[in-house]
């Protein structure tokens, strides 16, 4: 198996590529701040030189963070939507021009539920960018179908899962011009009654997940439930609760 890997913090990167080397994997790590303009298409050409092709391409970046101010809510942006839009425009030719190739796309189900347990700003800027990745995969899915069929696309919607989505500040390494942001994450952190989020110790192990998409991408199916029933449950609260708002009686605007 040949793999690339691309991450904000080099150290990880390269401990991430030592550890799959040591597997018997052929890998290389692409340091880069995806959010950045031109990072994308460096780490297509980085791959291309590598490998000369991609075959499974995998969006997977994510924050969380707590009580956000709007500059916050810009980078979480640029994270968990900017980079899956930014590395799909660079690939796809590439992808296009190949006999086969998948796209694996990551959304939380509060992209598709909402996340109603969570303070207003959590809840508003993480539903939305999940909503968004949901959509922009399901659309991609339609238009690759119609135009390049050699292309599959699948999303997965993860339970939670032991990763370090939680470590906000990692994501911003070698971008001084995040300082900010950074100390406002580390404030946010410090303030009464909140625990800081440490990588996660329970949840679904990650290499589960991953049997998960490798099956998913064998089949060519769009979407990745580990948890399906779990999942179609929440999906029908959600979709029940909306359609009984959406039925209460429309009221005419006073003059």
């Amino acid at each position: 198996m040949k793999i690339v890997l691309a991450d904000a913090d080099k150290p990880r990167v390269d401990a991430l590529v030592a550890e799959l080397r040591a597997q018997g994997a052929e890998a290389i790590g692409v340091p880069a701040n995806l959010t950045k303009p031109g990072e994308a298409q460096r780490l297509l050409e980085a791959t291309v030189s590598a490998y000369g092709a991609a075959h499974v391409l995998c969006n997977n970046a994510s924050v969380l963070t707590g009580s956000l101010q709007m500059d916050m809510w810009h980078w979480i942006a640029d994270v968990d939507l900017g980079t899956t839009i930014a590395i799909c425009r660079a690939f796809l030719p590439l992808l296009a021009a190949q006999e086969e190739a998948h796209i694996v796309n990551t959304c939380a189900a509060p992209g598709l539920t909402g996340l109603p347990a969570a303070s207003p700003s959590l809840r508003d800027v993480h539903a939305a960018m999940r909503s968004g990745v949901w959509g922009m995969s399901q659309n991609l899915s339609d238009e690759l179908g119609r135009g390049h069929p050699n292309i599959g696309v699948s999303l997965l919607v993860p339970e939670f899962t032991r990763t370090d989505a939680a470590h906000f500040a990692r994501a911003m390494a070698g971008d001084p011009t995040q300082a900010g942001l950074i100390a406002q994450a580390g404030l946010m952190a410090k303030a009464p009654g909140r625990t800081p989020l440490p990588r996660a110790a329970v949840g679904r192990d990650p290499l589960a997940m991953a049997g998960l998409v490798c099956d998913a991408v064998r089949k060519r199916r769009f979407y990745v439930l580990p948890h399906q029933q779990k999942f179609a449950q929440l999906l029908d609260i959600h979709l029940r609760r909306r359609m009984d708002v959406n039925a209460a009686p429309v009221r005419a605007p006073r003059h």
